[in-house]
């Protein structure tokens, strides 16, 4: 398991804004989100407001803090206790967002080719 990890701010194209990080490997990604909404205000000079931020669902407890910042929010519907299913327009939209955030992972994947990534980060290389 890594010890650290980084959170990636990506556009829609594939191009990297940031990687922001090291962080705590036992930090969820809603802590680290609020951490950097509250004390770096670089995302003001990247976004306006209005500006899309698709997320998964590991964001769902700092969605109050994003729309506060101005971002228009789209995650993942989940399903409520006793539904069986998603509705069409829920299922098309989760779709929607899910082919979105393949971005993401795809530039996760490309960091992965480095042997440093791909492996264990120990404690001893932050700086």
């Amino acid at each position: 398991r890594h010890l650290v990890k980084t959170l990636s701010v990506l556009f829609p194209d594939g191009y990297a804004v940031d990687c922001l990080g090291p962080f705590p490997a036992n930090a969820n990604d809603a802590k680290i989100t609020e951490s950097i909404l509250q004390l770096n205000n670089t995302f003001q000079y990247w976004c306006e407001d209005g500006d899309v931020a698709i997320v998964d669902r590991a964001f769902r407890d700092v969605i109050e803090s994003l729309e506060e910042n101005g971002f228009d929010v789209r995650m993942p519907s989940f399903l409520p206790p006793k539904q069986k299913r998603l509705t069409t327009k829920e299922a098309n939209s989760t779709r929607l967002i899910t082919k979105n955030r393949w971005v993401v992972e795809a530039y996760h994947a490309r960091l992965k080719d480095w042997s440093l990534l791909s492996e264990r980060i120990h404690n001893s290389l932050i700086p």
